[in-house]
C-alpha cells in the first residue's frame, strides 16, 4: 500500500507493516492506523506516521535507550486487549515533542505498546506513576 507523508514523500509499505490502534491515540480520534519509519541515518530516533493523514508524524523513541531507569508493569487487561502472548511480542515508544534544539521532552507518562506479533498497538496512561509528559531529554522533568 502507498502512505503519503509530508516528511517523507510517498511510502510503499506492505499491509503488514501497518499498525492498527485498538484505541486512538489521544488527541486524535478518528486516525487508528500508522506505520514506523527507521531512517538509516537516525540510530535512537524512529517516525510514527499516520495512515490517511500526511501531516501527522511523531517523532517516537524507545524510552529504555534514553532513560535506563524507565519502568513499569503492563497490567493483563492491556495485554489481552492487545492480545500479547510473549514479551518477545511487545515494543515500547514513547512520543517526543521537539520545541528547540533545547529543549526536547519525552512523554513518559503515556507510553505505546506495540504488538510486533499481530501489529495491534495502543497508547495508554501509567496511573500513579512518577512520570511526567514533557519529561526533559537534557535531564530532569520540565
Amino acid at each position: 500500500m502507498i502512505v503519503t507523508s509530508t516528511r517523507f514523500g510517498e511510502l510503499d509499505v506492505p499491509q503488514q507493516q501497518v499498525y492498527r490502534f485498538i484505541e486512538p491515540l489521544f488527541g486524535f480520534p478518528k486516525l487508528r492506523e500508522y506505520i514506523v519509519i527507521h531512517q538509516e541515518s537516525e540510530d535512537v530516533f524512529e517516525y510514527l506516521q499516520a495512515v490517511g493523514e500526511p501531516d501527522l508524524t511523531f517523532i517516537v523513541v524507545d524510552p529504555f535507550t534514553l532513560f535506563p531507569e524507565y519502568e513499569f508493569d503492563l497490567n493483563d487487561v492491556w495485554k489481552k486487549r492487545l492480545s500479547i502472548d510473549s514479551a518477545e511480542d511487545i515494543e515500547v515508544k514513547v512520543i517526543l515533542t521537539v520545541r528547540s534544539q533545547n529543549d526536547i521532552t519525552a512523554n513518559l507518562k503515556a507510553p505505546i505498546i506495540f504488538n510486533t506479533r499481530n501489529k495491534n498497538a495502543v497508547q495508554i496512561v501509567l496511573d500513579n506513576s512518577p512520570y511526567s509528559i514533557q519529561h526533559s531529554l537534557l535531564g530532569g522533568e520540565k
